[in-house]
């Protein structure tokens, strides 16, 4: 396991897939962020400032693993981070073409 020199302040896990997250993440995390949510049928929310970056996603669908077909509605979150002049997004578990509605948000 690669252990970093420096605890971030902030980590993010787009979606809740067996071989990229964990539910045990190093205690002394400040933020981590969930990109699905626990409520079932409601969308992941995230809108947070750390410092001087804001942090927020916008949801997308996904396709099931492991060869079970079909999707799951806003089940990955693209996280969005605005600092210092710049616009960030780190699209996640994407399966899927953007809409115009997701590059508005």
């Amino acid at each position: 396991i690669y252990q970093p020199s420096v605890t971030p302040d902030v980590v993010t896990m787009n979606k809740a897939h067996q071989t990229h997250y964990t539910l045990t993440p190093d205690p002394a995390i400040k933020h981590v962020l969930h990109g699905w949510s626990d409520i079932p049928g409601e969308k992941a929310k995230v809108d947070l400032v750390v410092g001087d970056a804001y942090i927020r996603n916008v949801t997308t669908d996904i396709r099931f693993s492991y060869g079970l077909g079909g999707s799951q509605q806003d089940g990955n979150s693209i996280f969005i981070f605005e600092i210092a002049g710049l616009c960030i997004g780190h699209l996640g578990h994407l399966h899927y073409e953007l809409t115009d509605a997701h590059y508005t948000e």
